[in-house]
């Protein structure tokens, strides 16, 4: 039987919940981003999205960060070709 310390309190239990439906929400964003992504033929990766997304949500311009993205897949053709390692 555990300890009584080892036992979350009563007020931190809803807290961890409503962490976990927070990421709960965040992951299900992103999956339907990635199926918009899929959908328009974007070359960016699940993981290039959710990096994308984050900068974005930090403050990131979102016409700014497009513009680098093109950028950098313009000079790294080779990488578009290797989706699940980026």
């Amino acid at each position: 039987m555990p300890k009584s310390d080892q036992m979350p309190k009563k007020d931190q239990v809803p807290e961890k919940q409503q962490e976990l439906k927070g990421m709960q929400a965040h992951r299900e964003g992103l999956d339907i981003l990635h199926e918009i992504s899929t959908l328009l033929n974007t070359p960016l990766t699940y993981r290039q999205l959710a990096i994308c997304t984050s900068l974005i949500e930090e403050g990131v311009n979102p016409e700014t960060l497009a513009s680098v993205v093109k950028v950098l897949m313009a000079e790294h053709p080779e990488e578009e070709n290797s989706k699940g390692s980026a």
